[in-house]
């Protein structure tokens, strides 16, 4: 793989020939997608030549037949690669995809089980794919449901995977790169740059119903385990993610291929052989964040960083529920307001850059993947969760111009939060230090409060038709593979994106379209990874972390998702 790099002003030459821009606009672009812009050149040559005799060779030729362009031309070793250079199996990868077939065979076998009259063993069971099969597509409602959040974490994980193919797709080359600059600022590009608030929203379901449990806990009596509350999750989340962990260090390699795909190869295998104990102990944000292992995970850092200081808050309002939401809304204020510091300090100017290097940016370093930026809406989360505890036997009655007017106002200001990153990237945006720091600090409150409407409208008999559609049965089967989804998907998009011999034409339809199949895909792998891994083990910690119950102790309770 060659490397050709144009120097700035011959970028700036070639843009112009696109449409005229401005010197303001151009540094703009040069942040965005023109960061490191440069044409990448694969050909085929004798075995017997070095990377030293190719670069040699195509630096005279393409200098003399472009003299005066001021281009550089790099070529390493690294980037040089032959049939004889396919992977082999190494120890590791056998011993993975062993512990994968074992673990397989047992849940076959214990599968078995179920088909006899006599009760097997109860760890048995666990395995039982029958049973876990039940339990994964069974569609039966009991009182504590809240219905509607099925569809919300369906929705959004199917928005992350949307939004992760766009990443892949403008990360690697394209034909018609110049195409990238007007959809950049188009309508249909804030979807993408504009929809990262989809985050806090798993963020603000999780923390409902952390709340929600807990208060439902409490109301039966039974007394909190606070070294159990933490063991429990860590348990549940630790084998599903071992198994991706494990993964991108041995299957990767072995994936795909092609003069893009060593570099993802060796991308995952130094970030995850190195820091593999941050991930697995959710503390990547603060040890390495711009070089994550399984990078969507810095999601469950986030998460487990705040799931770590709930039962002290969640405990504060059951003693008193004036101070505890007083220390709640106090905890919110910090964090909006080191949102808003981090926003003024380092000069952010409101938008998430579309670049190839984003992983590597301070924005992506210290502001969207920093849990105390994060906080708010999980705050938000907290407080809510408890009041729809609250009123979960009395509905609230609300008069039908309320409604319609919150309604109106979630439908303005969801898409609106979205709409405003637009405004950053167009050609004649000035940029302003406290618009920017203000819009970064607030919006994801704002799309939170839109979020927690609907969650209370749907609860209180006020959802009409948004509240059958995120009740579907459909969404609540296909919300217990989410988990499974998120920790795979990216790994499959990069696969077949690196494994391309070409540049690809960028459209945001075709985009799109690839998102549904990603999808589709990823639901289909979840099913036998939820089945074997996940819930096994989600069973088990329900069966040793749950209160004792003398008239049901040989009965194997599936693990309420909190996630």
């Amino acid at each position: 793989m060659l490397f050709i790099y144009p120097n700035e002003k011959l970028v700036k030459i070639i843009l112009d020939f696109k449409k005229k821009i401005s010197e303001k606009h151009f540094q703009n672009l040069k942040e965005n997608i023109l960061y490191d812009a440069k044409l990448m050149w694969s050909v085929c040559v004798p075995h017997s030549c070095t990377s030293e005799d190719v670069l040699r060779h195509f630096n005279k030729s393409i200098f003399d037949a472009t003299e005066g362009l001021n281009l550089t031309l790099s070529l390493s070793k690294e980037h040089c690669v032959s049939v004889d250079d396919l992977p082999e199996f190494t120890k590791g990868d056998y011993i993975y995809v062993y512990m994968n077939s074992m673990k397989r065979k047992w849940t076959v076998s214990s599968g078995f089980l179920g088909m006899f009259p006599d009760e097997p063993p109860t760890f048995a069971s666990l395995f039982s794919l029958k049973r876990n099969w039940i339990i994964l597509f069974s569609t039966k409602r009991n009182k504590n449901d809240i219905t509607c959040l099925h569809g919300i974490r369906f929705l959004t994980m199917f928005s992350v995977v949307y939004g992760h193919r766009f990443v892949h797709n403008l990360a690697t080359p394209v034909i018609n790169y110049m195409d990238l600059i007007d959809w950049l600022e188009s309508f249909s590009s804030t979807t993408i740059h504009g929809g990262t608030m989809t985050v806090d929203t798993f963020l603000a379901v999780a923390s409902i119903l952390v709340s929600y449990s807990f208060f439902g806990m409490a109301s039966k009596g039974v007394k909190l385990n606070i070294p159990l509350f933490y063991l429990n999750r860590h348990l549940r989340l630790l084998v599903p993610l071992g198994f991706a962990v494990g993964a991108y260090i041995t299957v990767t390699k072995h994936l795909g291929g092609g003069p893009l795909y060593r570099d993802l190869v060796h991308a995952y295998n130094m970030s995850c052989k190195t820091f593999w104990w941050s991930t697995v102990f959710y503390i990547q944000a603060f040890i390495n964040p711009r070089l994550m292992c399984v990078v969507q995970t810095w999601f469950l850092g986030v998460d487990m960083f705040w799931y770590y200081f709930a039962p002290f808050l969640l405990l504060a309002i059951s003693k008193n529920q004036l101070s505890g939401y007083l220390l709640l809304f106090t905890i919110y204020s910090c964090c909006t307001a080191f949102n808003f510091y981090i926003a003024w300090d380092h000069h952010f100017n409101g938008q998430m850059p579309v670049s190839p290097i984003l992983l590597s940016t301070d924005y992506f370093a210290y502001h969207y993947v920093h849990p105390v930026v994060r906080g708010g809406p999980y705050m938000l989360g907290l407080a809510f969760g408890h009041i729809l505890f609250k009123s979960k036997e009395n509905k609230v009655a609300i008069s039908r111009l309320t409604n319609c007017i919150c309604w109106s106002l979630v439908a303005v200001c969801m898409p609106y939060t979205m709409l405003i990153s637009r405004s950053f990237r167009l050609e004649n945006f000035e940029y302003n230090r406290l618009f920017a720091s203000l819009f970064l600090a607030f919006h994801r409150t704002v799309w939170t409060l839109c979020l927690l409407w609907i969650i209370w409208s749907c609860q209180n008999g006020h959802g009409g038709p948004v509240n059958i559609f995120l009740s579907c049965n459909l969404f609540k089967i296909m919300g217990r593979l989410c988990y499974n989804v998120y920790l795979f998907h990216f790994l499959f998009q990069s696969a077949m994106q690196y494994s391309k011999k070409g540049p690809s034409y960028f459209s945001h339809f075709l985009s799109t379209f690839e998102s549904i199949g990603d999808m589709a895909v990823m639901l289909m792998f979840s099913i036998p990874a939820t089945l074997c891994f996940e819930y096994p083990f989600s069973r088990m910690c329900g069966l040793v972390f749950r209160p004792p119950n003398k008239e049901d102790s040989k009965k194997v309770a599936p693990l309420k998702m909190d996630t």
